[in-house]
């Protein structure tokens, strides 16, 4: 009896570890079979699905900050522009009003005049402090008889005028090749005159207290529609801000009181992102975040000879 039991446990031991190892063999076919082409197909279906919305989500979203920044940039520059706007004006002594009597014969005698591409918005006559100009009297020379710092202040009479140029420059102006606007400054002043003679000046081609180039020196302040230039050449302009859609002057009263409105446009910041990059549609565009818009109201603060 233990003989035929010894073989039948022996019999049952060798069915277990026959099973065991065809299970191994099973788990290890079915562990290296890998994917079919079907699951394959339906996998990557499902990556692009969800990829590329993704992918546009964080494309719009970049596109986003672009623009936010763009407009934030555009308001910055636009109010500060304004700022200095409000600053100089406020030393106007007087302030043309376009609407004025013989406006257009002075008008012929400004910088530009007859230029399509720069439109004058703004013009008026302040005092301009020159520093560290010249010496005492008890100095001796005007010029040389003290250091910089001894030099008196002196206020010399200047005309200012702000102009809203169309320039294409690629340099600055996107997309390259259409009419970008910016706002210029230019200014005409006159020089320290000597005060034995006032018909002369001190020196009158230095470039910190002579007078400009374009300066009438025979030019009566209380007159200020009868002032024509010199005939040379005038000085150049100085760039106040760029990407500006357009600046106006919306009113002036009694000489004395300016009403101007500042236009940018954000949309040039960003070429192809928009289809139209004008802001021309003024009851879309002017309302749009793209085109910021500051109005500012200066009251002249200067006065003859004070």
């Amino acid at each position: 009896m233990k003989v035929k039991k010894d073989i039948y446990m022996q019999g049952l031991l060798k069915f277990l570890i026959k099973s065991r190892l065809k299970q191994k063999y099973s788990y290890s076919v079915l562990s290296v079979s890998g994917f079919t082409m079907i699951e394959l197909l339906v996998g990557t279906i499902i990556a692009f699905l969800i990829t590329v919305p993704m992918l546009g989500f964080v494309v719009d979203i970049l596109n986003r900050d672009v623009k936010e920044q763009a407009k934030a940039t555009t308001e910055r520059e636009i109010q500060a522009a304004a700022e200095y706007l409000s600053q100089d004006l406020s030393q106007a002594i007087y302030i043309y009003d376009p609407e004025d009597e013989d406006f257009e014969t002075f008008r012929a005698q400004l910088p530009y005049e007859g230029e399509d591409d720069k439109t004058l918005s703004l013009v008026f006559w302040k005092r301009h402090l020159i520093t560290n100009a010249i010496c005492p009297e008890s100095f001796g020379d005007p010029i040389t008889g003290c250091s910089d710092d001894e030099k008196d202040d002196i206020y010399v009479y200047s005309l200012v005028a702000y102009y809203l140029i169309d320039d294409d420059n690629a340099i600055w102006c996107q997309p390259a090749g259409s009419n970008c606007k910016r706002i210029a400054r230019v200014q005409i002043r006159d020089g320290i005159k000597d005060p034995d003679n006032f018909t002369q000046y001190i020196a009158e081609n230095d470039k910190k207290i002579g007078r400009s180039k374009g300066y009438n020196p025979d030019f009566d302040i209380n007159k200020p529609l009868e002032w024509t230039n010199s005939g040379e050449e005038f000085p150049s302009h100085d760039v106040l801000v760029n990407y500006i859609e357009d600046f106006s002057e919306l009113q002036v009263t009694n000489n004395r009181l300016a009403k101007i409105e500042i236009v940018g446009n954000a949309k040039r910041r960003i070429p192809g992102q928009f289809k139209v990059v004008e802001c021309t549609d003024i009851d879309k565009d002017r309302t749009s975040p793209y085109c910021p818009t500051v109005a500012i109201q200066v009251r002249a603060g200067g006065s003859v000879g004070t």
